[in-house]
Order: structure tokens, then sequence, then C-alpha cells
């Protein structure tokens, strides 16, 4: 696609690596729904709270640590292994909690009426996939202006990314919430959590927005020093 012959290597060598991370964070996002529907919403979190030291100390020992640094191989395969470890602490969880006693085995009914799940899963997938694929094409348009405002870019969308994870971090603890409380049909208690949801959310944008206003140079000079990169 004529980018810059470098990008191109590094980005499908990161990618390559990183496609083994699927299958692990997959099973975690599984199991955790698994968990939600019974209403043991902080599994998650705490298994997030104890992988997301050990991802912290490993990026910094194995990509930039002068004496195991990996470089920018070690980022990717860093992942991989906390994407691991988040798939086995899930499991770990399910199994030694109370949500274990609902596993009935496998089961070749659970594949009955799966055209109801594909109408709910089809649109969700679509939604999704519309909404990263939009980010990824602004990446690939930025690269053909140089690797300056490709690194610009990607600082700008990994801090969209955080803050956006703030919110979808809010709505993996409201939407299950409020199913649960439509299916004890108390739909008055669901439309308060979708209605403080709903707040909450609008109260993390201001501040979001507020925070990159005034604090938007500094917030750029933790990813990069380099004058090219923070003013064009």
């Amino acid at each position: 696609m004529r980018q810059d012959p470098e990008i191109a290597l590094l980005s499908g060598t990161f990618l390559r690596i990183q496609i083994l991370g699927v299958l692990p964070w997959s099973i975690y996002e599984a199991c955790k729904r698994y968990l939600q529907a019974q209403e043991i919403m902080r599994a998650g979190t705490i298994v997030m709270m104890i992988v997301a030291p050990f991802h912290w100390i490993n990026n910094y020992v194995f990509v930039r640590s002068e004496t195991y640094g990996l470089g920018f191989i070690g980022a990717p395969i860093i992942t991989v292994v906390s994407n691991w470890l988040t798939a086995l602490g899930i499991i770990m969880f399910t199994c030694n909690s109370r949500a274990k006693e609902t596993w009935g085995g496998w089961d070749r009914r659970a594949f009955y009426n799966m055209q109801e799940f594909y109408k709910l899963a089809i649109p969700s997938v679509i939604t999704v996939c519309a909404e990263w694929f939009s980010f990824e094409l602004l990446t690939i348009g930025t690269s053909y202006f140089g690797a300056n405002q490709l690194a610009g870019q990607a600082i700008m969308l990994n801090t969209v990314g955080l803050i956006f994870r703030i919110s979808n971090g809010l709505g993996y603890g409201t939407s299950p919430r409020i199913g649960n409380l439509i299916g004890a049909g108390k739909p008055r208690q669901a439309r308060i959590a979708a209605d403080m949801g709903l707040m909450a959310s609008t109260v993390i944008g201001i501040a979001g927005t507020l925070f990159l206003s005034v604090y938007g140079d500094w917030w750029i000079s933790i990813y990069t020093n380099d004058p090219m990169v923070v003013y064009e």
C-alpha cells in the first residue's frame, strides 16, 4: 500500500505475534460474561488488578531494560503473555467460585435456537467492527504522511482508547446490571441504573476533554520527547 517499508515491516511483525493473544482474550471475555450473568461483577476487575502490575513490570524489563530488553519485539510478546495470564486467571476464578455450580457440561442443546443469538450478535459485531475500522483507516491514512505524523496519530489513538476504556468499563458493569434488573422484573431500578450510567459517561467525557485541553503538552511528553512529533 506504498507505506514506509520499515513501518510496514515492523507493523506486520507486531501483528503476527499479537494474533497469538486473540484466543486467550476471547476465553477471558466469555468467562467474564458467564460470571456477570450470575451477578459476579468483580471477577474481571480482580484478575486485571493482579495481571496489570506484572504487565507493566514486564513491559519495562523486556522492552526498555538494558539487561533483558528485547526492544520493539518485546511489546507484542509481553501482551500475548499477559493475555494468557488473564485467561488463566479468570478460569481459576470461575472454577473456585459459586458460578461453577451452574455449569452443566457441554451439551449440543446449547446450539438450539442459535438464530436468536445471531440476531443480537451480528449487529453488535458490525457496530464494533465499524467503530474500530474507522480508527484503523485513520491510522492507514496518516501513515502516508510520514513516521512523525504516524507517531502523533498513535499517541492520539492511545489517548482516545484510554478515555474510551474508562467509559467502556463503566458500560461493562452497567449493561449486565440493567439486564439482571429487567430479568428480575424491576424496570424502575433498571431505568435508574441506565440513567446513572449515562450521567457518569457524560462526566467522564467532559473530564477527559478538560484534562487534555489543560495538560495536553505534558501528556504528549510522557510518550515522546521528539520535538518533531510533538509539534507536527
